[in-house]
């Protein structure tokens, strides 16, 4: 078996919470096949109650218990100047749901320490991520997962190679990446239980560097990327051009 990791607030997102609760049913049909845990609050529980199964574990956690809570002031500072998420953008989202974005790697850093269930592998999947029914319910495919390497984090990679390479070469130089960029799909990675402790502080090093010099975080995947160019060896980026970039993993692991 494995674990993923997953979470659930309402809050001012993307999208209306009735469209999640419909990509949820479809993540929902498929918990036969490995351990859930899903983060949450008092207020968002309620939409959670499907999910309850003796594979799945619902733990709940408010915002104010985040690890990414700290830089509360920080996260709210940001968001005034991310005009590409605030309410001067087509989203007008919540500064939480930036700071829920970060929170990605300690969810699953507190899923594999406190032995909710014991796996080598761990994922992280956004709620969200399966936007049609999987027609293999058989997701995901084991002998995938026993082929993978220990020593890498994965992910996919939305935008064009030799883009990619370009924004590397810029952190690597201390110029700015575009803030508008995609590069990396946030919403899922596979790590091997070895790599959590060492990712979790590598991203929250990346987080407080930014905080402290006053540098803008447009979301998590800007700070993946940044990441990622620091630590090449350690990741392990897919690509696939015939499916959707940003939902690889649906493809990968059946």
């Amino acid at each position: 078996m494995i674990t993923i990791v997953s979470a659930w607030y309402i809050l001012n997102s993307k999208f209306d919470k009735i469209i999640y609760k419909k990509w949820m049913n479809h993540f929902k049909d498929l918990v036969d096949n490995f351990y859930l845990v899903i983060y949450t609050n008092k207020e968002s529980y309620y939409m959670l109650e499907d999910f309850i199964h003796k594979n799945v574990k619902i733990i709940i956690k408010e915002f104010d218990e985040f690890y990414g809570f700290k830089w509360e002031k920080k996260w709210i500072e940001n968001h005034t100047k991310n005009y590409l998420l605030n309410n001067n953008s087509i989203f007008n989202t919540d500064w939480k749901l930036n700071m829920l974005w970060s929170e990605k790697i300690n969810f699953v850093y507190e899923t594999y320490n406190n032995k909710y269930f014991n796996t080598d592998y761990y994922i992280w999947c956004d709620i969200g991520y399966f936007r049609e029914p999987m027609i293999n319910k058989k997701w995901p495919n084991y002998d995938v997962i026993k082929s993978l390497n220990k020593n890498a984090i994965y992910y996919s990679y939305v935008c064009n190679k030799n883009i990619l390479q370009e924004y590397i070469k810029n952190i690597l130089n201390s110029k700015i990446v575009p803030y508008e960029q995609n590069s990396i799909s946030g919403g899922f990675f596979i790590i091997h239980k070895n790599k959590i402790g060492w990712y979790k502080k590598t991203y929250y090093d990346k987080v407080d560097f930014f905080f402290k010099n006053n540098l803008l975080i447009k979301d998590d995947q800007y700070i993946i990327l940044h990441c990622l160019a620091n630590n090449i060896n350690d990741f392990l980026l897919l690509k696939d051009t015939n499916v959707n970039s940003w939902f690889i993993f649906k493809k990968f692991l059946l």
